[in-house]
């Protein structure tokens, strides 16, 4: 599943999905509460899906650290892991 990186979520440290995307991300995600989420392959720890407001933390620490370059998230779910890299 592709996501774009918009600014607030790269400010903020979340992955920010739309309301179209919202079926596609509850398929991809089960509905599941959380996470182990990793970003470009680092553990970032168990992280909570919030549904309401569409978006999971992943830190802002490390968002803010992504090259200009990088336009999209893209997830994958391993079992009780979300891996997740930017392209």
């Amino acid at each position: 599943m592709i996501i774009p990186i918009t600014k607030r979520a790269k400010e903020y440290g979340y992955v920010i999905w739309q309301r179209d995307q919202d079926q596609a991300v509850r398929a991809l995600l089960s509905d599941q509460q959380s996470f182990r989420v990793y970003l470009q392959g680092s553990d970032r720890g168990q992280k909570s899906v919030d549904w309401a407001h569409r978006r999971i933390s992943i830190g802002y620490k490390w968002t803010r650290q992504l090259p200009e370059t990088l336009t999209n998230y893209h997830l994958e779910v391993r079992g009780p892991e979300l891996h997740i890299t930017c392209r």
